[in-house]
């Protein structure tokens, strides 16, 4: 008999943040970023996504 698991949303939250965390720290790593890159990579997203939303009229 064979027994399937099934992951609660918990471990499946926790899995997804542990690959986030990975991701970046990979993207870091190979493009030699630094937390002042960071930084300013989070300013211009959020510029970014300021203006999508006044285009689109969508608030979150």
């Amino acid at each position: 008999m064979q027994v399937t698991l099934i992951p609660t949303e918990f471990a499946l939250n926790e899995a997804m943040r542990n690959l986030a965390f990975s991701t970046i720290l990979t993207l870091c790593e190979q493009h030699q970023l630094g937390p002042a890159d960071l930084v300013q990579l989070a300013h211009q997203l959020a510029q970014r996504d300021a203006i999508a939303d006044a285009r689109t009229g969508s608030k979150q």
